[in-house]
């Protein structure tokens, strides 16, 4: 696969650099290393210098060697939520997932006598595996008790219900997937597909562009990367109309908003536009950065995890002031210097369509007004009164930026309600690992380990061994 590489966008905040979208250009995996120009000449890069090599340059592209890219595939796990799909469909976008790559299903499918959809899907899934050469998986069903216990017995009860059991939503599922990831410690990286993906195709392009982004800054332990969709047809009477993202348009155009105010955030080119993944469901991950971040549930998940990086860093930068002043529903636990914390935020656009089952107005609603309410409770602040007077912008920056959202939503017929706030879970890298393991592997019946693969419990207590 290979990406135009030209960095000229970019914003930075602290410790944080959140590029622009860089486009694929070519599909295939060749032999051809680092950055290359259009007209043939290839240079091989240190990507810690990237920008004195030509990476401002327009024309530059950058590939993923074949043995690269397999070999982060085969350190990789895929999570596949799912909930009451049809089989086949399900398949077929498992089917699309690199065959290295580790897949974990998680589902909130609904389990009755006369219809168990979850054993459906793991006789499906068992099945597929069989036949691509006893490829290794795992499946959980999101309400197993066993799971539910576990949290709790961590100190996570906030991420079950009242029956013990881990809360309905698509970022609850999520994090009881990463959880069950940690029990592999030679996968390194963690990333996410949607299961009502029409076209196996753009799962492929998927996985091989998170591969090809953790490659680009693989000197660095904090990378996301997260996916544009090439296009978004809609299937309407047996034909594929263009279409596009109506919850992404909205909380894109905040996110770009919220940058182009926040106080000691700088850009680099044109950044008026950067933010164009604001609610990308296809996104990756190191598992180092997994580990330390917080989660929202629901569909607020990959919004929030934007405003949680935001928060790490300037958490980071501002440790010796008294960052516990700045919680604001975070954790810090892992920032214990100031400067410690750095992340990337990569954004590739893929060329495969996204085509998927139609979704109704009050599903779309409910998204956007998730995604924004992450930003209108969670915005970034430094962590006390005298840093807050230093910088001399970040009151009027939180109120301006609040009620420019409050009339948006009024206008557009969204409510007049301020947007609701997220629940957020803690970090895994805070929780005692090892014992949820062990109690997750004796006390989920709902847990199918399919093929070679072997879960283990952490070897430490928090975070990985």
């Amino acid at each position: 696969m290979r990406v135009d590489y030209f960095f000229e966008a970019c914003v930075k905040y602290y410790g944080l650099t959140i590029q622009r979208v860089q486009e694929v250009v070519e599909l295939g995996v060749g032999t051809a290393d680092g950055l290359s120009l259009t007209e043939g000449s290839s240079i091989h890069v240190n990507l810690n210098t990237r920008g004195s090599a030509r990476g401002d340059d327009p024309r530059a592209t950058f590939a993923i060697p074949f043995d690269a890219s397999q070999d982060i595939e085969s350190k990789m796990v895929i999570i596949v939520p799912t909930k009451n799909e049809p089989v086949d469909r399900l398949i077929s976008v498992i089917s699309g997932i690199p065959p290295r790559v580790l897949i974990i299903l998680i589902s909130n499918s609904n389990r009755t006598s006369g219809d168990d959809k979850y054993k459906q899907e793991v006789d499906a899934l068992r099945e597929h595996c069989l036949k691509a050469g006893n490829r290794p998986a795992l499946a959980i069903h999101q309400r197993d008790p066993g799971a539910g216990d576990a949290f709790e017995a961590v100190g996570a009860p906030e991420l079950t219900d009242g029956d013990h059991r881990i809360r309905n939503g698509k970022g609850e599922g999520m994090l009881l997937g990463v959880a069950l990831a940690a029990m592999f410690p030679e996968r390194q990286y963690v990333g996410f597909v949607d299961s009502d993906n029409i076209s196996p195709g753009a799962i492929d392009e998927y996985c091989r562009a998170y591969a090809l982004g953790f490659y680009m800054h693989r000197e660095e332990p904090n990378v996301m990367v997260r996916i544009k969709w090439g296009s978004k047809p809609k299937p309407v009477r047996n034909r594929l109309e263009p279409s596009d993202g109506r919850s992404s348009r909205i909380v894109n155009k905040w996110f770009n908003r919220m940058f182009s105010l926040l106080p000691n955030a700088s850009s680099a080119g044109n950044a008026g536009g950067l933010m164009q993944t604001g609610n990308a469901g296809e996104h990756a991950m190191t598992m180092s950065l997994a580990l330390k971040l917080n989660w929202a549930g629901g569909y607020a998940i990959e919004p929030y995890q934007i405003m949680c990086l935001l928060f790490m860093a300037v958490a980071s930068a501002y440790k010796p002031n008294g960052v516990n002043g700045l919680a604001n529903g975070h954790s810090h636990r892992h920032i214990h210097q100031p400067g410690q914390f750095s992340a990337k935020v990569v954004q590739i656009q893929t060329t495969n369509p996204h085509i998927h089952r139609a979704t109704d107005d009050e599903h779309i609603r409910g998204m956007i007004l998730e995604g924004l309410g992450c930003m209108y409770h969670r915005l970034p602040s430094p962590p006390s009164a005298h840093s807050r007077a230093a910088n001399g912008h970040n009151a009027d920056f939180e109120a301006q930026f609040r009620s420019e959202m409050l009339a948006f939503l009024e206008q557009n017929g969204l409510g007049r309600a301020v947007p609701p706030a997220p629940r957020v879970y803690k970090s895994l890298e805070s929780l005692d690992l090892r014992k949820m393991h062990s109690i997750m592997i004796q006390s989920c019946r709902s847990l199918e380990v399919i093929g070679p693969c072997r879960p283990v419990p952490s070897r430490s207590q928090n975070g990985r061994a």
